[in-house]
């Protein structure tokens, strides 16, 4: 009565367009519904027909270029080729056809391969191409548009300076490359020219050197002199040009010759050169590269410490040298210094010690002190320092005054002091080498448990003492800790009594209630810990609570029936636990209020309650659950009515869970019945329960068909195919539908001897059926290899044209052609050196009209060349073609 398919839509037909798996709800007239299985539809796809080049499409002549189609199971190219790759090595529009898996083809949109002409490549020298070292020469490329000479440079023109083989790689204005041949270039050496010193270059004034040339034909000093040797005492820098038998000149690097100065030696005093013993001088002397001292250091600056008389030899960076006048150094003596002390240097605080300093002019202590005793109270280290009369000063060996301090005298608690009656409290000294507490007890720490004032005297290593001030102890005393029951402490679950403490400040239970009374309701033993005003607790002796638990009753709800069986609710009590001789009482409400009665069978479905009782009179009830099963409505669903031979028929349970058919057959399962039969579906619902229903499915036969033939298998391209049934006159009046795989013919139905219009090459695959008034068809097929004729295409090009106006039914260059001619791929014009000068793609023929400029510049009257692609009608067949025509003025 209803339908709700998989795709949401809810005709009892849908027509599929996309691949999916496809089912459907089928609801009755009872409101009941079942899903058939899923039917799978497969939609094949066409394929890719792309063309990728391995690299560019444009390259120069003697290049290539790999074409691969997308992947498919066989391709047919533009060429003829049935690879997946091919290699391009000329000019042209190239496609390729893709068939895949499933016989689906497409074709690719044409790719253009570019093929272009090479440069020529020469070089001119601007002058002569042998010269001498120094010189140079111009060599010059034939015009391109990029250029790249043997050395790296990429200009026109090179300035060469070098001896050498020079050769230049020409590119042209399509990228295309030549190299020239090799042109010489003879570099003559110049003579060398080079200057030997007879011994060193850099003397003191009044030596002097001889400076002698390499040999050659002729010799230039710098000096005017022509002799190969010269004499030099001056300095000066020198140089020679040397001429060789050639006539090549060269002129040798510099020589320098220094003439150095005598150094100034003379001596500094950093200070006085007058000091006490210990104290020092330094001595510099004036600058040099290298010093002498009379005491044999050879630094620039020496420390004098000791009396004498001091000078220095100074070398300088030429090497010559000068001694400086004598300088003297006086040295005087140092004072003693000592200190004496009046007493031990070590004491307590508040004591003290005199401390002396030998003899001297003047004294200053480490404390600022200036006279020769002091009297010291507080520790640390002291030293003098004594001045004589010369001004020299000693400082004294420091001496360490020492001075103990005394202990501290404080007390610890190690808890609180005010406690309640049995505790106790730990008081600690601060630390020392001895104590005495006011108890008489000489340990550090001392336990108090009772009430009283506690001092300690302590003493420390320097054997000083100190007494700490009183600590105060305060004892508190207890309170009293009872438990009264405000009733019986043994009773059933949900009963209770009340537990009430002793009065307090202060009260936590043992099941941590805080109140005076506590009610209890579970067994336990029970205690109460009493606080009183001081803070102090006592815990009372433990009262016991017993509560008697409900007894344990266990119903196990009795397996569902189907109707019309009974169920017994006796059996579903079941006792466990100690509590083993249970009375059990029926009820039909949960109040236990409504006694059942018996507890016989029950025929009805619902909720039945039953309470337990045991020895201490305590009661538990529980529900038990009867379940009565009503037998399915089962029904059946028929995919079809009635069948054709050879087809296919699902039977479909409703109204259960699971079915089964007493003649074998599958529940939803698709099946092809050979004759007419009674099937009896059993259906069982999810309860267990059984029903039944049947139904009878006629099948009818098949009608007879023949063979079907072409009228011809061989057309030209656009032409129609005509079937033919060769029984047609004999058939009966039926119903006919023909159908073919070419996608481009529309199926064609209710004619015995049809016409297919638009057949291409390849084959077709027809397809005719006969149905009877039954709806039962018959089949047959057959496939014909349909051989198209390709038509004649003409395409030509005039061998001459004049681009003026004063011929205007000749002016431009175009193209004459047939109607079988479709597209032009390509059509191309090259002058006679081989450059593009026109070129159309991808266009109607009537579109191809060359004025005879190239980049709006009329080109010369000459001979040029034309090559074509052409593709004909129905896309079957392409032909490459080519000429030659003038261009006349």
């Amino acid at each position: 009565t209803s339908y709700l398919w998989s795709t949401g839509a809810t005709t009892q037909n849908i027509i599929a367009t996309t691949a999916g798996s496809y089912s459907v709800t089928v609801t009755n007239a009872s409101g009941c519904s079942a899903t058939s299985a899923a039917t799978a539809v497969t939609v094949n796809a066409l394929p890719t027909a792309t063309i990728s080049a391995g690299s560019t499409t444009t390259f120069c002549a003697g290049g290539s270029v790999t074409l691969t189609s997308s992947t498919g199971t066989s391709y047919l190219w533009s060429t003829g080729a049935t690879t997946q790759n091919i290699i391009a090595t000329t000019a042209g529009s190239y496609s390729v056809t893709v068939t895949n898996a499933s016989g689906c083809s497409a074709t690719s949109a044409a790719t253009a391969v570019t093929v272009n002409a090479l440069p020529t490549a020469t070089i001119t020298a601007g002058s002569t191409t042998t010269f001498c070292a120094g010189g140079s020469v111009i060599l010059t490329s034939s015009t391109g548009s990029g250029y790249l000479w043997s050395t790296g440079t990429t200009t026109q023109s090179i300035l060469v300076s070098a001896a050498g083989s020079y050769s230049v790689t020409v590119t042209n204005a399509n990228g295309c490359k030549a190299t020239s041949a090799a042109t010489a270039v003879v570099v003559i050496a110049l003579p060398t020219a080079t200057i030997s010193a007879g011994s060193t270059t850099t003397f003191c004034a009044g030596g002097s050197v001889t400076l002698t040339s390499i040999v050659g034909a002729g010799y230039l000093w710098s000096t005017g002199a022509t002799t190969q040797s010269i004499s030099v005492a001056t300095a000066g820098s020198y140089s020679v040009t040397v001429t060789n038998a050639s006539g090549c000149s060269a002129t040798s690097a510099a020589t320098t010759i220094t003439v150095n100065a005598l150094p100034t030696a003379t001596i500094s005093a950093g200070g006085a050169t007058t000091f006490c013993a210990g104290g020092s001088v330094t001595l510099t002397s004036s600058n040099g590269a290298s010093y002498l001292w009379s005491t044999g250091a050879t630094t620039q600056s020496i420390i004098a410490t000791t009396a004498g008389s001091y000078s220095v030899t100074v070398t300088n960076a030429s090497g010559c040298s000068a001694t400086s006048a004598v300088t003297a150094v006086t040295v005087n003596a140092l004072p003693t210094a000592t200190i004496s002390t009046g007493g031990a240097t070590t004491f307590c605080a508040g004591g003290s010690v005199i401390l002396t300093s030998s003899t001297g002019a003047s004294y200053l202590w480490s404390n600022g002190a200036t006279t020769q005793s002091i009297t010291v109270t507080t520790a640390g280290s002291y030293s003098v320092t004594v001045t004589n009369a010369s001004g020299c000063a000693a400082t004294s060996a420091p001496t360490a005054v020492t001075v103990n301090a005394l202990p501290t005298d404080t007390i610890t608690a190690g808890s609180a002091t005010t406690f309640c009656a049995g505790g106790s409290v730990i008081l600690t000294s601060s630390a020392g080498s001895s104590y005495l507490w006011s108890n008489g007890a000489t340990t550090q720490s001392i336990s108090v448990t009772t009430a009283g004032s506690y001092s300690v005297t302590v003493t420390n290593a320097s054997g000083c003492s100190a007494t700490s001030a009183a600590t105060t102890i305060t004892v508190n005393a207890l309170p009293t800790a009872t438990i009264t029951a405000g009733g019986v402490t043994t009773f059933c679950a949900g009963g209770s009594v009340t537990l009430t403490s002793s009065a307090g400040a202060g009260y936590l239970w043992s099941n941590g209630a805080t109140t005076q009374s506590i009610t209890i309701t579970t067994s336990g033993s029970y205690t109460v810990t009493v606080t009183n005003a001081s803070g102090c607790s006592v815990t009372s002796a433990a009262i016991a609570v017993t509560v008697n638990a409900l007894p344990t009753l266990t119903i196990i709800n009795p397996t569902a029936v189907c109707s019309p069986s009974t169920i017994d609710l006796t059996a579903s009590a079941v006792t466990t636990g100690s509590t083993a001789s249970l009375v059990y009482t029926y009820f039909t409400d949960p109040a236990a209020t409504t006694v059942l009665g018996t507890a016989s069978a029950v025929a009805t479905t619902g909720t039945y309650y039953i309470k337990g009782t045991d020895g201490n009179s305590c009661s538990r009830i529980s529900a038990v659950v009867a379940t009565i099963n009503a037998l399915p409505n089962v029904t059946f669903v028929a995919s079809k009515s009635k069948i054709c031979l050879g087809e296919s028929l699902t039977l479909t349970g409703a109204g259960a869970s699971s079915y089964a058919w007493d003649n074998g057959v599958s529940d939803g399962i698709s099946f092809a019945p050979l004759s007419t039969k009674n099937y009896r579906l059993i259906g069982t619902d999810v309860n267990g329960c059984v029903n039944t229903a049947s139904v009878t499915i006629p099948v009818n036969t098949l009608p007879t068909i023949t063979q079907i033939t072409a009228a011809a298998n061989r057309l030209m391209v656009g032409s129609d195919l005509t079937l033919n049934n060769s029984a047609s006159n004999g058939l009966p009046p039926y119903s006919y539908i023909w159908s073919n795989s070419d996608p481009s013919i529309a199926g064609i139905n209710g004619f015995l001897n049809p016409t297919l219009t638009g057949v291409k090459v390849g084959f077709v695959d027809v397809k005719y059926y006969v149905i009877d008034a039954n709806g039962c068809r018959s089949l047959t097929s057959s496939l014909f290899n349909v051989e198209i004729i390709p038509a004649l295409m003409k395409f030509e090009i005039p061998n001459a044209f004049i681009p003026t106006d004063m011929y205007m039914d000749n002016r431009f260059l175009k193209a004459a052609f047939n109607s079988s001619v479709k597209r032009v791929n390509y059509f191309r014009v090259f002058n006679r050196m081989g450059k593009l000068v026109y070129e159309i793609q991808n266009a109607d023929p009537s579109a191809i009209k060359w004025d005879g400029t190239f980049n709006n510049v009329m080109q010369e009257p000459d001979g040029y060349m034309w090559i074509a692609e052409i593709t004909g009608l129905g896309e079957v067949t392409f032909e490459r073609k080519s000429g030659q025509f003038l261009l006349i003025k």
